[in-house]
């Protein structure tokens, strides 16, 4: 299973009327996170593209449960409970400071050859990242 931590820092113009992080934000941070993962693991959104690979949302899921406020912490723990074929779930688990539940949720992506716009299976060369899929 693949592990990884994201922090973030709930910024002032991502809160709303109620001083709570606007609800549409936390699809950002959970993107943020992702993304910090993959960079930790040696790879990029950017090298994958550069490899003619897309990786699109397919689903998105998330469940609210504690609003954060301005300059709060989230900690972002991401997993990927499963070797990807043409597609990745990735789950997350947020929690405050306080270790108090914030959302949870999950993202479904596809692996999309982008000159065809085709699915394909997720290329042996990102599996290498990732030794826990060997």
């Amino acid at each position: 299973m693949v592990r990884y931590t994201h922090i973030i820092r709930a910024r002032y113009g991502e809160t709303d009327r109620m001083g709570l992080v606007y609800h549409g934000v936390y699809a950002q941070y959970l993107d943020e996170a992702r993304t910090e993962m993959l960079r930790s693991r040696g790879i990029s959104y950017r090298e994958i593209e550069e490899h003619g690979i897309l990786m699109p949302v397919r689903e998105l899921n998330i469940r609210y449960h504690k609003g954060s406020t301005y300059d709060s912490l989230i900690f972002i723990h991401l997993s990927i409970a499963a070797k990807p074929l043409t597609r990745m779930r990735v789950d997350y688990h947020c929690v405050n400071e306080q270790e108090q539940l914030v959302c949870t949720g999950n993202t479904e992506l596809i692996f999309v050859q982008a000159d065809k716009g085709k699915p394909i299976a997720c290329p042996e060369w990102i599996y290498q990242h990732f030794p826990e899929w060997c």
